[in-house]
């Protein structure tokens, strides 16, 4: 009327009468209207479902056949199934013996490191279990590990608990710079090698030292016995008379050995009277350390090859270097001064000098060691 539209009100809806009375605030008739579609919109579900089951098949609807060819699988199918399954018992097979034969090794270095208890008197006694321990190269301090290894090429030298210093600097050195450290005297280098290193070919060294030895003799006794003869090493029998090569062998072999042998009963009875053994000392290492101080007698063959004029004066240097490569291994090993050094080294030099002169058939130079 007069240009506004009609308006429509609660009472022409399709509202019960009962619901408008009982409407008082709009939220009661937001609500109303809110169930009202949600009833619509569940009317029309129910017919837009009863259509479909009047035509015959739902949305969802798969036919029985094809559900049938499906659950039937192939024998293709049916194979690869059959392979992994094969495929994964025997993978976990080959996995369980891995873990068995892993748990063994474990189990035989546990008892090693960890020996079993032994029960005295109803009680139980733990035996002490020994670690390997290096040392620190600079105060001789036990360590129980030198580096960490972060990953297979990264590795860091750790400290000395007691001097702050790098525990063994050589675990980052080429052997290289170990063998010209050897050779300048430096202990730090022997401690490395007699104590920190892997190194187990003493018996090889020793072998050599002992060929070289007997082959230098040999040689010293050719030449005096073509000086004296006036005959040529060309026209004489190497292997006969005083200088017979094996001969030389076994005498160079006895006067290393009564030589070594000294020094470790000197040194025994040392520690016998002064009780003041060190705590890492034993007659292995002291047996190694003179093996690689003796090493230095390899520089006389250079006499041989070169054949200096003064050839008394090369072994004398050789003698004189060797005397203070053995004092330097000496004193790693039993933690000595040079005195120390020297005078456990001085009976040795002279068994050996005794002994060379007492079995030697011939004229031999002179041997300290």
């Amino acid at each position: 009327m007069f240009g506004v539209k009609a308006k429509r009100g609660i009472a022409s809806s399709i509202l019960p009468g009962e619901q408008i009375a009982n409407i008082e605030t709009e939220e009661q008739l937001e609500e109303i209207a809110n169930t009202s579609e949600t009833e619509e919109q569940l009317e029309e579900t129910v017919n837009a479902y009863k259509k479909n089951l009047s035509g015959g098949h739902t949305e969802n609807h798969i036919p029985k056949k094809n559900i049938e060819e499906d659950l039937q699988p192939t024998t293709s199918s049916h194979q690869i199934l059959t392979e992994k399954h094969e495929l994964i018992s025997t993978k976990r097979t080959a996995a369980k013996e891995n873990l068995l034969l892993q748990a063994t090794k474990m189990l035989r270095t546990s008892q090693k490191q960890f020996p079993p208890a032994q029960i005295v008197h109803g009680e139980c006694q733990h035996l002490p279990v020994s670690y390997p321990m290096y040392i620190c190269i600079n105060c001789g301090t036990e360590t129980e590990e030198l580096y960490r290894r972060y990953c297979p090429s990264v590795l860091k030298v750790l400290k000395c608990v007691k001097c702050g210093l790098l525990a063994d600097k050589y675990i980052e050195y080429d052997p290289v710079i170990v063998f010209v450290d050897l050779i300048l005297l430096e202990r730090q280098a022997y401690q490395h090698l007699l104590y920190n290193s892997d190194f187990k070919s003493y018996w090889k060294l020793m072998i050599m030292l002992w060929l070289a030895e007997a082959f230098r003799a040999w040689s010293f006794c050719e030449s005096v016995t073509t000086q004296k003869t006036g005959i040529n090493i060309d026209n004489r029998d190497l292997f006969q008379g005083d200088c017979n090569f094996y001969v030389l062998l076994l005498q160079t072999a006895v006067t290393l050995t009564v030589f070594i042998a000294t020094v470790i009963i000197v040194t025994e009875l040392r520690w016998l009277l002064s009780k003041k053994r060190p705590h890492k000392y034993n007659a292995k290492d002291l047996t190694r350390a003179l093996i690689v101080g003796g090493c230095s007698k390899l520089l006389g063959l250079l006499a041989i090859v070169w054949k200096p004029v003064a050839l008394d004066l090369h072994y004398i240097f050789v003698q004189g270097y060797t005397v203070l490569c053995l004092m330097t291994a000496y004193s790693v090993v039993c933690k000595t001064g040079k005195s120390g050094s020297l005078i456990g080294l001085t009976v040795g030099f002279l068994a050996c000098d005794y002994i060379s002169n007492l079995v030697s058939t011939s004229s031999l130079p002179p041997m300290l060691f």
